[in-house]
């Protein structure tokens, strides 16, 4: 009998001994399984963390240590490597917007632009961000 699989919607073929199947493979069980139990998976990881949490700290050390300075150095590479790329090449103008985000956040902090206290687009209050327009005039922010 063939079936469409509930997640991923591929088709596949059951047999005899599993006509109720609805996964296509134990790739799509996890995914649905995760998915649904999300919540209460998180809240047993952060339990044993809690519990065995200097253990994992030794571990984490352990690691540092094994890895040495210059492991850590091309791991932060090999992580950095993409933003790093688009400020270099300037991919869609990355360049231009970093370097306007990191002057407002300068003047920002020297008190020479003042935040507004509500955004103007949703009006909330909890964490404002500024938007440019225009990254060439970077001093020119809506809050």
């Amino acid at each position: 009998m063939i079936k469409k699989c509930v997640i991923c919607g591929k088709k596949f073929e059951t047999n005899k001994h599993a006509p109720f199947r609805i996964y296509c493979d134990v790739n799509c069980k996890v995914r649905s399984y995760r998915t649904s139990n999300l919540m209460r998976i998180n809240i047993r990881r952060r339990e044993l963390y809690g519990l065995n949490r200097d253990k994992e700290i030794e571990r984490v050390m352990r690691y540092y240590e094994k890895l040495g300075k210059e492991g850590r150095k091309e791991k932060r590479k090999k992580y950095s490597w993409k933003w790093n790329y688009n400020y270099k090449h300037n991919i869609n103008g990355f360049r231009d917007k970093v370097n306007a985000q990191m002057l407002v956040r300068s003047l920002v902090d020297k008190g020479v632009i003042i935040k507004e206290k509500n955004c103007v687009v949703c009006g909330s209050d909890k964490r404002i961000n500024g938007h440019h327009e225009d990254y060439s005039k970077p001093t020119e922010v809506i809050w």
